[in-house]
C-alpha cells in the first residue's frame, strides 16, 4: 500500500464544500479519485438542491442563484442533446467571461 499524501488545509476545506463528507485527513490519491468519479452537472445540483436560493455568483451587474442557474444549465444540456449532442462529444466554447460563459 503506498504511504499517503495529504492535500493542504486549504485544498481539503475548498472541496469539503462541494463534498462534505471527505474524511477529515484527505489524501491526494483518494481526493483524485472521487474528482474522476464525479461531474460538474451532478455537483452544481447536489449543491442547488441544498441552499439554491442564495447568490451563487455575480459578473458585472448581473447575478444568480444555484437553482436558477442549475435550471439555466439544465436547458441548454438538453437543447444540446436535441442536436445530437451527447456525453463524451467534442465541442468548442468560445465565449467572453460572462454568465452565459458559465451557464456553458
Amino acid at each position: 500500500m503506498a504511504p499517503t499524501e495529504p492535500v493542504d488545509e486549504a485544498t481539503a476545506r475548498a472541496w469539503r464544500l462541494h463534498d462534505p463528507r471527505l474524511p477529515p485527513l484527505v489524501d491526494r490519491r483518494e481526493l483524485a479519485r472521487r474528482l474522476r468519479g464525479g461531474s460538474l452537472p451532478r455537483a452544481l445540483r447536489r449543491r442547488a438542491y441544498a441552499g439554491g436560493e442564495r447568490t451563487l455568483i455575480g459578473v458585472d451587474d448581473q447575478q444568480v442563484s444555484l437553482a436558477v442557474l442549475a435550471r439555466q444549465v439544465d436547458a441548454l444540456a438538453s437543447h444540446l442533446a436535441s442536436l445530437g449532442v451527447r456525453e463524451g462529444s467534442a465541442s468548442l466554447l468560445a465565449a467572453p467571461n460572462s454568465l452565459d460563459f458559465i451557464r456553458s
